[in-house]
């Protein structure tokens, strides 16, 4: 499986698996019923690598989701968001960890305190940037890169 048959991309070249919450359920819900294609998706976010369990779970991040779709997760799901603890995608991006040479013997805790970063550092930049800056609204502020 090349980078670009991955669920979500275009045959342009590289896509997040979701622009929004509905096409990432949809994605989850296949996840869930194709037996295959968790494997599939971890072979193929695999070649993003990364040089410590924190470069690898953020470049996948960031490969993967966009900024708007992740204001709409948290880890626990609160205030209406969608719990990204639940979602099988959390175990594609640590499967995807594991079987990169220089993380493999990553553990789940190491993987998920180091993944909850990403969901909820969104949330917090976003509720600091809207204190500071009441008349911009909720716009992007935070860039993975």
């Amino acid at each position: 499986m090349t980078m670009q048959k991955i669920p979500g991309e275009s045959a342009g070249g590289p896509d997040p698996l979701g622009r929004d919450i509905t096409s990432l359920l949809a994605l989850e819900k296949r996840v869930r019923e194709e037996a295959d294609l968790q494997n599939k998706m971890i072979t193929a976010l695999s070649v993003i690598g990364g040089l410590d369990v924190k470069d690898c779970v953020w470049r996948v991040m960031k490969h993967c989701f966009t900024n708007s779709l992740v204001k709409q997760l948290n880890w626990r799901g609160i205030n209406g968001k969608t719990a990204f603890h639940r979602l099988q995608l959390k175990d594609v991006i640590t499967g995807t960890v594991r079987n990169n040479r220089l993380t493999a013997t990553a553990t789940d805790k190491e993987a998920f305190k180091i993944l909850m970063g990403p969901v909820e550092e969104v949330d917090k930049s976003i509720d600091k940037m809207s204190r500071l800056f009441p008349c911009q609204g909720r716009q992007k502020f935070v860039n993975f890169g």
